[in-house]
């Protein structure tokens, strides 16, 4: 039963990530979103990161964090999957290439 449960939130967060992805589309830098969850503390454990290809451009979507947070929350709501606390659950990172 727990594995049925963890695989269906795990399809869950694939889905919101695919749909915030299309929705991110036009931002500038942006490359891509990866989470992490540890799903005995879920959805308090949630993590969404939004990569973008260099410094700058994620400074740049920084200004505009609280667009991109909307589009991440509401992309997430769409498939039933709530953040505990925004605040400390969406971030910006640049990718590395180490």
């Amino acid at each position: 039963m727990v594995k049925r449960v963890t695989h269906k939130l795990e399809m869950k967060l694939r889905q919101s990530i695919e749909l915030s992805t299309k929705r991110s589309e036009e931002i500038s830098g942006f490359l891509c979103y990866e989470y992490s969850a540890d799903w005995s503390d879920f959805p308090a454990s949630l993590r969404v990161t939004a990569l973008f290809s260099d410094e700058l451009e994620r400074q740049l979507a920084e200004d505009n964090f609280i667009q991109l947070q909307n589009i991440i929350v509401t992309s997430f709501m769409k498939y039933g999957v709530r953040f505990k606390d925004v605040r400390k659950s969406i971030c910006l990172a640049v990718v590395s290439d180490n």
